[in-house]
């Protein structure tokens, strides 16, 4: 019993021996993490502040340009360029005017670097935007941060056709260090993260933004907005570097630049959803490309071509010259009509047929493009899939050419990969707007406009004819009150209910702008000017790599094609000596 006693009591002292060991290492631990948490902290706050009052600092001493002409733009460009070398996040903003509930087209354009805010009036740009700005605002590794961003980004590609990427709402930025700051508007974020009040009052916001001279109170209001943006950025980045001590600007600047875009990974270019949790870090793709929200630009599937477009057809006359190179289904059509014969071997790679009869024309050299072998790939990039038809010079222009232009049109029809496609799309739509203006051929959709003035007129008197009865009698006096204005008279009969019930409140058929501006060429140059503008225009914006061998500005099928006259294709054409 005296043994199990001394072993019972050893075991004991031993249990509670460990027991204290564990107790003193845990307590250990904890007063170590304890002691470590401030200076973290400290580092923490140290780098938060100092980039806090750097944001303040900057937008104090920010140059601010109002952008009102290409050389005012050229000015900013250089200044904003500079700071994108160190930090590639431009805080954006738009301002526009409403009336009624009208949006027009977006009136300023606010981007804002370190040191310089450029106030860009768009509506003074309608029709020579700067290619410089359009090529920031389209390139998707310059990240544009601000609270609404998506939404500017449709109203700029709506109104001026800009396609604005790597945009990041700060919202989902913000969401990601602390989840109630995801709900706060531009105001409430400037003020919580970054320290800076911002005056949002409705005389600022609502103001008229189109005016010719604007205000300096408006100017400061737009640049704010856009370097507040920058600045909520750039402290919520600061927010993360919790390892870095403060050592000057230059390295706190390389440091934010270093971690913006995994902070941004997920929510580059995604529209901002309220009450939606903040999206993971493997959401999106930071250099995804988005579609662009414009139905009238966007690609359908069933416009992409299944089939490839050159069969690549050899067609020669009955001398075997080679007259030219064809799609399959001509030359089958050829031989159906027995005016033409196989003469490539069975299961040749490309089909040879040759003509039972004497051509027209004959081309007069070797180096005539439709002679040539086209490959079935983006005359862009030199993608080999998901193909779109190209017309270099748009249809709405051609079908109004001579015929003897419009029958050869291939040359100037080439294949584009889908996003070549929709970015040549873009340029095209630039460009006759440019036509508009020189021609005076205004552009339209062709879509049908509608009188404001005489759909309340008609609305109202359809009114009176048909619930006179079962209205309010105040309804029924501003009713009768719109038919006075819109007759001038005070007794208002059936006769005139009748009539303006019938009223066709549809805007007259807009002119036709392709054939304005065709007509235009034709009376002050030629077509085939017309017709190499847009050639022209085609390669300084897509810089093709692939294009035809003998594709050229100038190229004319006419040039490079003998036509025998009526008495040589008889065989009557005889020496008159």
């Amino acid at each position: 019993m005296t043994g199990n006693s001394l072993l019972q009591k050893s075991f004991a002292t031993a249990t509670l021996l460990a027991a204290g060991g564990l107790l003193i290492y845990y307590l250990f631990q904890r007063t170590k993490r304890k002691q470590g948490k401030p200076a973290v902290q400290n580092i923490q706050s140290n780098i938060y502040d100092k980039v806090k009052s750097l944001c303040k600092e900057c937008i104090e001493q920010a140059e601010v340009i109002l952008v009102e002409s290409e050389c005012d733009w050229d000015r900013a460009y250089t200044l904003i360029c500079e700071d994108l070398a160190t930090l590639k996040v431009i805080g954006m903003d738009c301002e526009w005017v409403t009336k009624g509930k009208k949006r027009k087209p977006v009136s300023m354009l606010q981007l804002s670097t370190l040191h310089c805010t450029a106030l860009v009036r768009l509506h003074l740009f309608t029709l020579h935007i700067p290619g410089s700005l359009i090529a920031l605002i389209e390139d998707k590794t310059i990240l544009k941060v601000g609270v609404g961003v998506m939404d500017d980004r449709d109203k700029l590609f709506t109104d001026y056709l800009m396609s604005m990427f790597g945009c990041v709402d700060l919202r989902y930025v913000a969401g990601r260090y602390k989840k109630s700051w995801n709900k706060g508007g531009l105001q409430s974020l400037a003020q919580e993260v970054a320290g800076i009040s911002l005056n949002k009052s409705n005389q600022l916001r609502c103001g008229d933004w189109e005016q010719e001279q604007l205000p300096h109170s408006m100017s400061c209001y737009a640049a704010k907005d856009s370097q507040s943006g920058l600045a909520i950025f750039m402290c919520l980045v600061a927010l993360k570097l919790t390892s870095l001590m403060w050592e000057n600007e230059a390295k706190a600047i390389f440091a934010i630049q270093t971690r913006a875009l995994p902070m941004c990974h997920g929510i580059v270019d995604l529209r901002y959803k309220a009450g939606s949790p903040t999206p993971g870090t493997a959401a999106i793709s930071v250099v995804s490309t988005p579609s662009i929200r414009a139905p009238s630009k966007c690609i359908s599937s069933n416009a992409l071509r299944s089939k490839a477009m050159y069969s690549n057809c050899v067609m020669q006359a009955p001398d075997g010259q080679v007259l030219c190179v064809c799609d399959v289904r001509k030359a089958q059509w050829y031989c159906d009509k027995e005016l033409a014969d196989k003469v490539s071997e069975e299961g040749a790679e490309e089909l040879v047929i040759r003509l039972r009869f004497e051509p027209r024309g004959r081309p007069t050299t070797e180096r005539d493009y439709y002679r040539s072998r086209k490959e079935n790939i983006c005359v862009v990039c030199g993608a080999d899939e998901s193909f779109l038809r190209k017309n270099i010079v748009p249809r709405e222009y051609r079908k109004h050419f001579p015929e003897i232009l419009k029958s050869h049109s291939s040359h100037d029809v080439v294949l584009l990969c889908a996003l070549c496609h929709q970015k040549s799309g873009i340029s095209d739509q630039r460009y006759k707007m440019h036509f508009a203006d020189l021609c005076n051929a205004p552009y339209t959709t062709g879509a049908v406009t509608v009188n404001q003035e005489l759909k309340k007129v008609k609305s109202a008197a359809r009114t009176l004819n048909g619930y006179m009865d079962k209205i309010p009698a105040k309804r029924v006096e501003e009713c009768r009150s719109i038919l006075r204005e819109f007759y001038k008279t005070d007794d208002i009969t059936r006769e005139h209910i009748e009539s303006a019930s019938s009223l066709d409140e549809r805007d007259s058929t807009p002119q036709d702008h392709g054939r304005i501006v065709v007509q235009y060429f034709m009376d002050n140059s030629s077509v085939q000017e017309f017709q190499r503008l847009w050639r022209v225009r085609f390669l300084e914006v897509m810089s093709p790599k692939h294009l035809g061998e003998y594709w050229h500005v100038d190229y004319n099928h006419l040039d490079y094609l003998w036509v025998k006259t009526d008495r040589e294709m008889d065989g009557s054409d005889t020496d008159s000596s």
